[in-house]
């Protein structure tokens, strides 16, 4: 995480600001490598990473501070509110652990914006102000932040954390590599399982069972069958498999941290001749699209070139808005592949590449894959094959 932290120094010394503010939990993870659950499940629970040139502040639920500090977070770091309570009945712990934890406890704040206040004295002393990522920050915090520095001196800093996000470090690049084969590995385990009669929540058990056991973190799962494999993201039901149906994947994982986004689609029994090209259709564009990646080609363009494909590959009235988004610590990481993104390619940026189509009354076909753009193309991380599947 050091070097993820290094890259939001530069910006800062690049953009002349005291400090940076991260209130998103994407964000917050970047910045101090702790993600908490307390703050992802309760709303109203706030969690601030401040850092400037030399050092990093946590501002955290009482809740948190045991685990934060589990996951290497010294008790200098830490800057804890609320009324949560702990019992400590070893103070004396001979690993002092349960000292360190007294000893954050001990000077906990009663609100967020006290204890945010606390760190910003310590690491923002100078005028010259301070980026605040607004994703996760309370109105009551916003206005005491614009209170203390002057509403000129706070400073958004989506822009900060979108540019430096956007391309991965080689860590970065093998997390999401690995939860990428950890989905694959899933769905052809799931497939090797079908049987006529099966619903769609039993293939959803099969495959994130196979995702635990393999190290990944079920994130989410859409498998459809039949007439709903149109319905972009749907729940799975207990609709049971038949004869004819096509079986569409769109799922992923987590895996220390980061996201994969794969697709594949399958038939059970013999697919019909409009199933056929229509599927070929849409991984000839997801081909061009992969073909035609590069540094500083526009993100527009490859999504113009895997509609025109897609058009005269079969589907003459294929429409969509995009055709992939990047991937990291979000689902969709900037930038997207879309009509109007002029954002220029990047080496180590990582993408998902997609294609879908949706029919209504008939069914819905995808294929989508992950890769990272190298300095003279692009390397994919799927393995598996991304034919049709027939399943018989």
């Amino acid at each position: 995480m050091q070097e993820l932290r290094q890259r939001i120094q530069t910006a800062l010394k690049a953009e002349g600001l005291d400090a940076i503010v991260a209130s998103a939990p994407e964000n917050v993870f970047y910045v101090s490598g702790y993600r908490s659950l307390a703050s992802s499940v309760i709303r109203g629970v706030q969690i601030y990473a401040v850092l400037n040139s030399q050092s990093l502040a946590l501002v955290l639920s009482r809740a948190d501070v045991p685990c934060a500090l589990e996951a290497g977070l010294s008790e200098d770091e830490l800057f804890s509110y609320g009324g949560f309570h702990f019992d400590l009945e070893e103070p004396d712990h001979p690993k002092g652990f349960p000292m360190e934890i007294q000893t954050v406890l001990s000077r906990s704040y009663g609100t967020p914006m006290e204890a945010l206040s606390a760190a910003l004295d310590q690491m923002a002393g100078s005028s010259k102000g301070v980026a605040v990522d607004r994703g996760g920050v309370s109105l009551e915090v916003w206005e005491g932040l614009t209170n203390r520095f002057g509403t000129p001196q706070v400073r958004d800093a989506a822009d900060i954390f979108r540019t430096v996000r956007r391309t991965k470090t080689e860590e970065e690049v093998s997390r999401i590599e690995r939860a990428t084969r950890i989905s694959e590995d899933a769905i052809f385990a799931t497939l090797d399982q079908v049987r006529e009669g099966m619903t769609e929540q039993e293939m959803v058990q099969i495959f994130e069972q196979q995702e635990l056991k393999d190290g990944g973190r079920p994130w989410f799962t859409v498998i459809a069958c039949g007439e709903r494999a149109a319905f972009a993201d749907s729940p799975a039901t207990s609709r049971p498999l038949k004869r004819g149906d096509i079986i569409r994947f769109d799922v992923g994982c987590t895996y220390g941290g980061y996201h994969s986004d794969i697709a594949r689609t399958a038939v059970f029994g013999p697919p019909t001749t409009k199933l056929v090209d229509y599927y070929n259709a849409i991984l000839a564009g997801e081909q061009q699209e992969f073909e035609f990646l590069r540094p500083g080609v526009p993100a527009s363009e490859v999504f113009n070139r895997a509609m025109e494909t897609v058009k005269s590959e079969g589907i003459p009235h294929y429409k969509r808005h995009h055709c992939g988004h990047g991937i990291g610590l979000e689902v969709y990481d900037p930038p997207l592949i879309g009509p109007n993104d002029q954002t220029l390619l990047e080496e180590g940026m990582v993408f998902c590449l997609e294609t879908p189509y949706y029919e209504i009354g008939w069914g819905g076909l995808l294929v989508e894959d992950t890769v990272v753009i190298t300095k003279d193309g692009a390397r994919m991380f799927n393995q598996r094959p991304r034919e049709l599947q027939i399943v018989e």
